[in-house]
Order: C-alpha cells, then sequence, then structure tokens
C-alpha cells in the first residue's frame, strides 16, 4: 500500500537531482501521459523574489518560490518553483528536475522553464529535451509503483542563474471515488523565500482544514461562480534542522492537511468494499484450510493460516494505479504466489473466514502518526495493511507481510502503531492497538572464559537464547546468511575485544519456533587475551558486555530540543564467567541504575577461581524527553561505566612463577576518579607473615576494575554493521 503523505514536504513532489541515466522507455501511454504545454487557466502564477544575498542564504540550497495550486473540482493541480543556484556545489548537484507522474490516471503538462539571468529570461522549455523512465524508487522495498521519471537535464546552469519552472497534473486517482485530499508544508530543511498554496474549492462540498506545528492560517475569498478562494503566503520561511534519532510518532515539521472526508468512518466504508471479495478460494487454499481444521484448538489454526500466508507468499507488491490502495484478486495472488501487504491480509482473511473466525482487514501506519489522534480523517493516513481478529472477546493484530514469526497467537509480536482502521461498515473511529509479544522479546548471552593458566590461552564458550521477538529477527538472519558468513560474522562479532581468536566449530543453532526460542551454541579459543600494561611488571585483559553496552545509546548532541529514540522493546540480559587456573580473591562489586527510560544492573560475584559478571538490561519506553537529556546521559555514564571489566596480573605469572602468598589484603586507593578499583589475590597455600603478604600486594597484586566510559554505538549482532544502530530502532 502506497504511502499516503504526499506533498507534506514542499519539496516531496519535485526532486532535483545531480545525474539521470539516459535511457527510455517510452510507449503510447507514456508519450501521452508527458506533454509540453500552457498552464491552466484558473492558475495565477505567482511572481519570483529577487535573489538572496550571501548574508541571508542558509547554505547552497535556496528555494526563492515554492507555488502550489489546487482546483479540486478539476481535479489538477499546478506546481511553480524558483530556485536559486548559489554556488559551484549547487551547479554540479542539483541541475536536474525530476517530476514523477502516474500513467495510469494522470497527466503531466510542462508548462514553463526559464534561466533568470543577469536580468534576462531564457526560455528553455522549447529545446529542452525529456527523458521518461520507469525509476521504481521502492524497488529496494520490493515495490514496483509504475510511476515514470520525467527528467530534464539542464544544459549550461552557472552560479548566480535563478532556475524557474512549472508543470500540471491532470487527473487524481479514480480509486478514491473523486474524494479529496492534499497537505503542503509551511517549514521544512530548507529556506524558502516565498511560500504559496492557493485552493479553489467548490462551494456545494465541506473541506475541512488542520495546521500541524504551524500558526500559519488562510485568507479566504468567495469568487463570482460561488467557488472559494483559499490562500496561504509565508515569506522568509526558515528551515528547520531537527535533532537525530527521533521516534517514529514525532513530527517536527509544520504542515498543513486539507481533507474532504467527515470522519473515519466514511473512510471505512470507502476501503472495506475494496477488500470484501466474493471469489471462492483457490483449491491450492481449499486444501491447506482442509489440513488446518484438522488442528485441535483454535489458536492453533490461526497461527497455522498465518504461517502459511507468511512463508508461502513472498512479498512483492504491484502498486500501479488503483491496486496501489485495492488488492488483487485471491486466484491470481496464489497463482504467483506473491503480493503486497493488501493482498496478503485479503488472502488471510479470508483463509481465517473460511475456518468461522471473524478476520478484518486493518489499516495503520508504520510511521507512528497517529500516535496523537492528530489527523484529519483521510484515506492519505496509511501505508500498511494489517489482520484484526476477534476471537473468544480477545483482539488480536497479526501482520501477513512479517516472516519467519514463532510463538504462540497471544505472544506472536506485533509493533506499536498506535491507531488502526478497522475495514467493517460499523467501523465509527480509529481503534486503538496493544503491541503484542513485547514483555516475550529477551536476549540471554552466558560467556565462559576458562583460563588453563596465565599463558593468554584462553577457552571461550558462547550461549545466546533469543525469545520472541528477537527470535523471529534471528530466524530471518538465518534464513539469509550463509553458514560459512555466519561463522565469519559470529567471530568478527567477538574479534574486535580478541585479535587472535579462532573458532572450534562452527556456531551451533536450534530453533524451536512453537515456542519460539533460538538458541546458538559457539566455541572459541584466544590465544593472546593479555595485552601489555602500562605497567611493565603487569598484563592487562579485559571482557566487554557487548549484547548490553549497544542497547546504551547516546545521541550525537547532549544539547536537543526533540525526544530522542530508544530501541523499544528491548530486554538483554549477560552472565560472564571466568574461570582461572586457581583460587582468587576477587572484591564483590554492583551497582543499578533506574532511569525513567531503562533499568540496568550489574554485579561481580568472586567464588574462588570464578568470577561472575551479570548485567542486565530493559528499555522502559520507547523514547526520552528531551527536558530529561541530562538526567539520562548521566545514568547512561553510570550504566556504560560497568559494561567493560578489566582485569591485571603480574607479567611473571605467564611465564609459570609462583602465586603462593599471604590471604590479607588492603583495597588501594582508587587510580583516578574515573575508575573504580579492588584488588585481588591468590589465596595462599603457606604461612607468610605480613611483611612478605604487603610485598607481594606491592609487586605481584592482581587488579579486577570496571572500566568507567562513555557510552558509544557498537554493533547490535553478528549481523550488523558497526555504526549502525540495533535493528527493530
Amino acid at each position: 500500500m502506497k504511502a499516503g503523505r504526499k506533498g507534506i514536504a514542499l519539496w516531496s513532489i519535485v526532486c532535483l537531482l545531480a545525474f539521470s541515466h539516459p535511457v527510455s522507455a517510452e510507449t503510447p501511454s507514456e508519450e501521452q501521459a508527458v506533454r509540453k504545454g500552457p498552464a491552466p487557466a484558473w492558475a495565477q502564477p505567482e511572481k519570483v523574489p529577487p535573489p538572496v544575498d550571501k548574508k541571508e542564504r542558509n547554505g547552497s540550497r535556496v528555494w526563492l518560490l515554492q507555488d502550489e495550486q489546487n482546483n479540486a473540482a478539476e481535479q489538477t493541480s499546478y506546481h511553480h518553483y524558483a530556485r536559486q543556484f548559489s554556488t559551484k556545489s549547487s551547479v554540479e548537484n542539483d541541475s536536474s528536475i525530476t517530476i514523477l507522474v502516474d500513467p495510469t490516471y494522470q497527466h503531466l503538462v510542462l508548462n514553463k522553464l526559464v534561466i533568470h539571468r543577469d536580468g534576462k529570461e531564457i526560455d528553455r522549455l522549447p529545446d529542452q529535451e525529456i527523458r521518461t523512465l520507469h525509476r521504481e524508487e521502492q524497488l529496494d522495498r520490493n515495490m514496483f509503483d509504475g510511476q515514470l521519471s520525467v527528467i530534464m537535464v539542464l544544459n549550461d546552469i552557472r552560479v548566480g542563474d535563478v532556475v524557474e519552472y512549472a508543470f500540471t497534473y491532470e487527473g487524481e486517482n479514480p480509486i478514491f471515488g473523486g474524494k479529496f485530499m492534499d497537505s503542503f508544508g509551511t517549514i521544512g530543511d530548507e529556506p524558502v523565500s516565498s511560500l504559496h498554496y492557493r485552493l479553489l474549492w467548490p462551494r456545494d462540498r465541506t473541506l475541512q482544514v488542520r495546521s500541524h506545528n504551524s500558526d500559519l492560517a488562510p485568507t479566504q475569498n468567495t469568487l463570482s461562480d460561488g467557488t472559494t478562494e483559499y490562500r496561504w503566503t509565508a515569506s522568509n520561511v526558515r528551515p528547520l534542522i531537527p535533532d537525530d534519532t527521533l521516534p517514529d510518532w514525532y513530527d517536527p515539521w509544520g504542515w498543513v492537511q486539507l481533507s474532504e472526508w467527515k470522519s473515519w468512518s466514511d473512510v471505512a466504508r470507502w476501503g472495506a468494499p475494496l477488500y470484501n471479495t466474493s471469489e471462492e478460494l483457490p483449491d491450492e487454499i481449499k486444501q491447506e484450510v482442509a489440513r488446518i481444521r484438522t488442528l485441535p484448538k483454535p489458536e492453533d489454526q490461526i497461527r497455522a493460516a498465518l504461517w502459511y500466508v507468511q512463508d508461502n507468499i513472498r512479498y512483492l507488491g504491484i502498486e500501479i494505479g488503483p491496486n496501489a490502495h485495492k488488492p488483487h484478486a485471491l486466484s491470481e495472488i496464489v497463482s504467483r504466489r506473491f503480493g503486497d501487504c493488501k493482498d496478503k491480509a485479503v488472502l488471510l482473511c479470508a483463509m481465517l473466514r473460511d475456518l468461522g473466525f471473524q478476520a478484518d482487514p486493518a489499516l495503520v501506519t508504520t510511521e507512528g502518526w497517529l500516535k496523537h489522534d492528530n489527523w484529519l480523517p483521510s484515506a492519505w493516513a496509511f501505508n500498511h495493511v494489517v489482520v484484526h481478529l476477534s476471537l473468544d472477546g480477545k483482539t488480536y493484530w497479526l501482520d501477513p507481510t512479517e516472516d519467519n514469526q514463532g510463538g504462540a497467537l497471544g505472544d506472536i509480536y506485533f509493533p506499536d502503531y498506535h491507531q488502526a482502521l478497522v475495514l467493517r461498515d460499523d467501523t465509527t473511529d480509529l481503534t486503538e492497538i496493544k503491541a503484542g509479544g513485547y514483555d516475550k522479546t529477551v536476549t540471554d548471552v552466558k560467556e565462559n572464559y576458562d583460563f588453563p593458566d596465565f599463558s593468554g590461552l584462553v577457552n571461550l564458550s558462547v550461549e545466546t537464547v533469543y525469545r520472541g521477538h528477537a527470535a523471529d529477527v534471528m530466524r530471518r538472519n538465518l534464513e539469509n546468511y550463509s553458514q560459512e558468513e555466519i561463522t565469519k560474522n559470529y567471530r568478527s562479532f567477538y574479534g574486535r575485544d580478541h585479535e587472535n581468536i579462532q573458532s572450534v566449530e562452527v556456531p551451533e543453532f536450534t530453533d524451536d519456533r512453537s515456542r519460539n526460542i533460538i538458541t546458538c551454541r559457539e566455541k572459541y579459543v584466544i590465544r593472546d587475551f593479555w595485552k601489555n600494561d602500562d605497567d611493565e611488571d603487569h598484563l592487562k585483559g579485559k571482557v566487554d558486555a557487548d549484547i548490553v553496552s549497544q542497547r546504551l545509546s547516546r545521541p550525537e548532541s547532549s544539547s536537543r530540543e526533540m525526544p530522542y529514540a530508544l530501541d523499544y522493546p528491548a530486554r538483554v540480559n549477560s552472565v560472564i564467567e571466568l574461570s582461572f587456573p586457581r583460587s582468587m580473591n576477587f572484591d564483590s562489586d554492583s551497582e543499578t541504575v533506574n532511569d525513567p527510560s531503562f533499568h540496568y544492573s550489574f554485579t561481580a560475584t568472586p567464588d574462588g577461581s570464578r568470577l561472575t559478571l551479570r548485567h542486565k538490561y530493559e528499555a522502559k519506553a520507547d523514547h526520552v524527553p528531551s527536558y530529561r537529556m541530562s538526567g539520562y546521559l548521566s545514568n547512561l555514564d553510570r550504566a556504560y561505566g560497568s559494561t567493560g571489566y578489566m582485569i591485571t596480573v603480574p607479567h611473571s605469572w605467564t611465564k609459570g612463577g609462583t602465586q603462593e602468598e599471604s590471604e590479607e589484603v588492603k583495597t588501594p586507593p582508587r587510580s583516578s576518579p574515573a575508575w573504580k578499583t579492588s584488588a585481588v589475590i591468590i589465596l595462599a597455600a603457606g604461612a607468610a607473615g605480613l611483611l612478605m603478604g604487603s610485598l607481594f600486594l606491592l609487586l605481584f597484586a592482581v587488579l579486577a576494575f570496571r572500566m568507567h566510559r562513555r557510552a558509544k554505538p557498537v554493533p547490535a549482532s553478528p549481523f550488523q554493521p558497526p555504526g549502525n544502530r540495533p535493528p527493530g530502532t
């Protein structure tokens, strides 16, 4: 399903690109879809403002004019822009114009292309070469929308030029039945000298208007034929530079929404018939439904139908014309064995209904736009379709576009999309969504470091248990990577901390999909655990709880005005056990951090020759409010400071020296305020005096301490490239 936020950003319809391929794929329909011609008679083009001098410019990109006009009765829109080329960079990077058009219902008329240079206007449109390409800009998401990219590569553009161009769209998607929807931006990420939006509205129709993050109000004028003219105007619009890593539901941009839909029930009544099918189930589906019907429990039948659609109908969207919002026929979906969210949802609903369950398609947005009930009713508010299921008074949300999901019906992961529009004739409003599977999502890692001696050779065994959505993600990774890639990725993951590490055997995975638990077991040999210390008499080695530290994310800047998004849900536990060749007297240690956005705990527990480090992290919210950033960062540093542990040993131990000294030891002072330090010694085998014990402490002390440090990005898993945020963020 196509995303429906058309026009929210002023530059979302037209992009200035640096490069275009001179490939043409013209057909008769495409030739008819694009032509050169005059602007519509009803349009009133705005005047281009004078160029902006260097002191007033904000960067190299400057919009002098953004002028959009819409005639609702004629289903025609006029778009008029002027851009100043102020630098060599802008000339090199922005000297092409690309306009998108859907030839199944739209015509594009190129009205104007003028270069303003040294007080003169140079008309370039008559001789301008027009190239039409099937760009398929959503191909990376397995979606084909059939749109054409109409490209004009501009010749002879110089620093100081102003490029003015205009075009008209004729026609709207007939799937909406003539209902009007539009939106336009009032604040974006680039400066605009003169901003205009004009709407001609028929007198016998009702329009709803809502501003978002903007106080820009329209003027109204009644024309001689009763048409209402709305005008929004702004001058010298400054750009907005948003903070990094914003929650999906947070919208910092200024924009105005226009809609003819009166209520969400109107949108539901429009959408429901598109998904209601009287088509008989294809034979293949009948056989599958008959098999599923033999399962004893309703929950198992529902899950089996969901898994069938997820596993057997691959995701691929042919979203051309009306099929951007209407699913294909069941027979077509099954014969092709692919479909988009609409296709997979309508197939799953048909199977569940045949099994006797109440299942309906539901429209959602994956971008969190509907979190605050702030949208006007509109079919453009959604970009995804899922399934709403009712069973024994309980509501379940299912997404057939997911793959490799596991777990019981009530535990299947479903994101917090906030609200949905269930496509039923009796729907009156949006329905709140209760996210699913969050409490079941957890990753447990147990690492055992076995030291046969102090030579530097260490046997490392790792057991990782993924539960809930963490298992879903890992199951997809295992499907997409070869055994060789998995082995290399896992070895490289630990190789970041231990350079000379070798795999003893390939990682072993066991998958219990019904319970949604995946267990991974790994074995390695580390041959150089100990590294030279600043003190020539000692060596040092470290262990890190990477599975925890990577969740402790830090924004690019501590000074921010917008909320900071956290990976949520996220619950990880790390147990690191170090086994030494003889008893050692480590100190106990602990840390607990209770932040409103996360909880973290750490304990160091000595037991003779063993030291066990336990770390736990759980996200308690999906974001940190800006006003809490200082406290969050302080707590973050406290937590992160405990995720690394350093151990130092006397250099002589690696050469087989003896370690029989006094049991008594006093904790030495901190070496610096940023390091919490504790001393450990080998339990004595003989009866040495206090003097000898003190001498041993000075010369042969073993130190174990938390490495207090600032949080920084680290890979989320062996499948995540360094520097990227964790999956699901």
